[in-house]
């Protein structure tokens, strides 16, 4: 099958859509298929998925969400995978990991990498990030 046809067939699922109820379950099935086609975006699905499984499956039943596997091994893997092929979700939350230190250890340099590029196609919440980040480095007193 086609890496994005699969892909927002996962969205739909994930957030039921069209003809489709809420199926966490099915539409990681479907984001690791298109993921193994190489399609960056599912990619970034699964980083989520394994960064933050209790939103991922907030639509599922209580089983399923005590199921929700937390892995930020896999979370990392998948948004470096992303964010090699261009996605600027992916470069965000990479960011974010960076600068927290969340799974990975704390590198405010890789961190500013990461959310200048996203910033640089006005991913909006990088520019903020950016901007703050640039903000406590420089200082309001050395920007006069």
């Amino acid at each position: 099958g086609d890496g994005e046809a699969l892909y927002n067939l996962g969205v739909m699922q994930l957030n039921g859509e069209g003809p489709f109820t809420p199926n966490p379950r099915e539409a990681e099935n479907l984001f690791q298929q298109a993921a193994d086609q190489g399609y960056g975006p599912a990619h970034t699905g699964l980083g989520i998925r394994y960064m933050d499984p209790k939103s991922f499956y907030a639509a599922a039943d209580d089983a399923q969400q005590d199921a929700a596997e937390y892995n930020l091994t896999l979370a990392f893997q998948h948004f470096s995978i992303a964010a090699e092929a261009g996605n600027l979700d992916a470069h965000y939350r990479l960011a974010e990991m960076y600068r927290q230190g969340f799974g990975i250890a704390q590198n405010a340099h890789l961190a500013l990498q990461h959310y200048a590029i996203a910033a640089s196609a006005d991913h909006p919440h990088a520019l903020l990030q950016l901007g703050e980040s640039l903000m406590s480095e420089v200082g309001p007193t050395r920007m006069r």
